[in-house]
């Protein structure tokens, strides 16, 4: 049995380093998810505190479209890198384009919410402390 996992690894000496990069890569990815999540979520509240100190109290849409901002240049980003490659025929940059359409608008949602909701709960915070006599 010991033989046969040895034998399986000695034809391809690199399988076991290409294993381990893949899951390296993985985590880092999941690392700079988590990272841009926070990333957001901090412009969110930063954006908020700005507005409450100018007495604009309209921050509902606001917040949410700071934390949307970042995935429509991700979007503009791919489409620039994806027409400078020439040699694509016009079916690949459709399905490239729709990936990405896809990828930027999960994001967008997802940067959108954490941004709104980190926003609401600072405000409920704030309001929250001041005691009325």
């Amino acid at each position: 049995m010991a033989d046969s996992i040895l034998l399986k690894y000695d034809d391809n000496p690199f399988e076991i380093e290409t294993e381990v990069r893949s899951l390296t890569c993985i985590a880092l990815d999941v690392a700079h998810l988590v990272m841009y999540l926070v990333a957001i979520g901090e412009s969110g509240l930063v954006y908020l505190f700005w507005q409450l100190c100018h007495e604009d109290y309209n921050w509902w849409w606001n917040s949410f479209l700071i934390g949307v901002l970042p995935s429509f240049y991700l979007l503009l980003d791919s489409i620039v890198r994806i027409l400078i490659k020439r040699q694509i025929d016009i079916s690949t940059i459709a399905a490239l384009f729709l990936v990405n359409l896809t990828m930027t608008s999960s994001l967008a949602l997802i940067g959108g919410s954490i941004s709104f909701f980190a926003a609401f709960k600072y405000n409920q915070y704030i309001f929250g402390q001041i005691k009325q006599n």
